[in-house]
């Protein structure tokens, strides 16, 4: 049986793929990125996907979703190196073995005997892709923060660009410590499957095929943040044939991440609802999680449901007590349900858990004035202009006696 566990660090598969002296992105991206094939008993072609190159001789990452796609089941995978020269010269190289297979993470380590190793070279970020100076680029960013410019590599389809900019919106914890990265496609043309990548153009995450009537403005990963992926048992990996045999590629859609990604991707009102079942399909697969909830909850207060948003909210915050923004999720359903007294003590727990959050410290204050108490709103007003004066000047006509 293949090894539970990967057994190869990435370090990082895809740092020398976009760092290198090359002049355009899509030719750092040829150092590491391969297009994986598939055919069927007739040799007909079924499937076309990216994956990457790790930093060993033979050893391939991609999706089991991207396993999963074409028109038909496939029987023979084979790969071709995107780098021209004396790497490639046009080969491609059979899929031998299935070493690792991950359904939550949706991951798959493959075998390709032949395969050359990604090498990764000296840091030498281009403004062509990243407007970050070298400085900048140096700095370890390990986590990306909302807010950050991504780069993404898309499959192949129809007219798009490949290489893609995105921007991360949230991360959202899902079960078993996995986080999927909700980030928004620059230009709006979707992202079918395919990875993500950090300002510094480490791999960070691979993105999941989205749901049918999904926004093609956005798109969802599961997010790697390993520096190095475990090492394995060390046992031999499972023959690509006996692997089909056994259905090995289980569906990364059905897991409580899965479902939850599928979710995020439905974000038209008229989808809400259909977005909520997904959600409830996850919790009932799982249980409720801390992630899940705040999601679920939003979508109920963004259609009117503030009850069924409230219960949502508090929930997250009984799971997880250290949650801040469930805390300040719950205030704000309170606050519009006329709550104002629970409001200010939900704003004032995610104040204490944060003392350097504005935001809730300035929701505290306009729910104890709704409250009916002013002097306590007076009191927390002051220490709010000593966080950020400009918020507690917007407050402070409504204060004064």
């Amino acid at each position: 049986m293949p090894p539970s566990q990967f057994g190869w660090t990435m370090a990082f598969v895809v740092a020398g793929a976009l760092s290198t002296v090359y002049a355009s992105p899509e030719e750092r991206l040829r150092r590491c990125a391969c297009t994986l094939e598939g055919e069927d008993l007739e040799g007909r072609p079924v499937l076309q996907a990216f994956a990457l190159a790790l930093d060993r001789p033979g050893v391939l990452l991609t999706s089991l979703s991207a396993l999963r796609q074409g028109p038909s089941p496939w029987t023979r995978l084979s790969v071709a190196p995107l780098a021209e020269g004396d790497d490639a010269s046009g080969r491609s190289y059979a899929v031998t073995e299935v070493l690792a297979t991950e359904p939550a993470r949706d991951r798959a380590l493959l075998r390709v005997p032949g395969l050359g190793a990604c090498q990764p070279e000296a840091l030498d970020v281009g403004a062509d892709l990243d407007p970050l100076s070298k400085d900048a680029a140096a700095t370890d960013r390990s986590t990306p923060r909302p807010g950050d410019t991504l780069t993404g590599l898309r499959n192949p389809g129809g007219y798009r660009s490949t290489l893609f900019r995105a921007t991360l919106e949230r991360r959202v914890p899902a079960r078993n410590g996995v986080d999927l990265l909700f980030v928004r496609i620059a230009d709006g043309a979707g992202a079918p499957a395919g990875f993500l990548l950090d300002q510094r153009h480490r791999l960070i995450g691979l993105i999941v095929p989205p749901p049918p009537g999904a926004d093609p403005n956005f798109a969802v990963a599961v997010g790697i943040t390993d520096a190095e992926i475990e090492q394995g048992d060390g046992e031999p990996g499972l023959d690509l044939q006996q692997a089909i045999r056994q259905e090995r590629w289980n569906d990364f859609a059905g897991t409580p991440a899965g479902l939850l990604a599928r979710a995020l991707l439905l974000t038209r009102v008229e989808q809400t609802e259909q977005a909520i079942r997904l959600m409830n399909e996850a919790a009932a697969t799982s249980g409720p999680f801390p992630g899940l909830l705040l999601e679920r909850g939003a979508l109920h207060y963004k259609i009117g449901g503030i009850e069924a948003a409230i219960a949502d909210f508090r929930a997250a915050t009984e799971i997880d007590t250290t949650l801040r923004l469930g805390f300040y999720d719950l205030g704000m359903a309170l606050g519009t349900a006329a709550r104002f007294h629970e409001a200010a003590e939900a704003f004032a727990k995610a104040h204490s858990l944060d003392p350097g959050d504005a935001k809730s410290l300035y929701q505290l204050v306009l729910a104890l004035k709704a409250a009916g108490m002013p002097d306590r709103a007076r009191q927390e007003l002051d220490l709010l202009t000593n966080l950020d004066a400009s918020l507690a000047s917007e407050l402070r006509p409504f204060l004064t006696p």
